[in-house]
């Protein structure tokens, strides 16, 4: 089963200031905060693998690929949990970005593409 969602965010990111380092930096502590987040969800046995993938052009572009492993089929209770998690910790992801690359302007605008 494949399951996605999409939300584009304008957080008024200064994007001249984000080179390849700071990239490795966001993607780095993206994976872990995601790792926590799911800590709290799943099973010590549930093995998860996390693919990030930070593209920068005109804007900030964050793709996670999220692969989890069971001995046991996951419940729709578990996925959802597994959901809410992922989506704490993109919140958690957007803010420390916004806190260190963010401007004043634009911040908070939010639209479904």
């Amino acid at each position: 089963m494949e399951r996605g969602s999409r939300s584009i965010r304008n957080i008024g990111l200064d994007l001249g200031k984000l080179g390849q380092r700071e990239l490795e930096e966001l993607s780095e502590f993206l994976e872990k905060v995601i790792l926590e987040s799911l800590d709290d969800v799943l099973t010590p046995t549930t093995d998860v693998q996390v693919t990030i993938e930070l593209e920068l052009s005109e804007h900030l572009d964050v793709s996670v690929d999220l692969t989890i492993s069971s001995p046991t089929p996951l419940s729709p209770d578990v996925l959802a949990r597994v959901d809410a998690a992922l989506d704490k910790a993109l919140e958690v992801f957007e803010g420390y970005v916004y806190q260190k690359h963010g401007r004043t302007n634009g911040a908070g605008e939010t639209r479904d593409p």
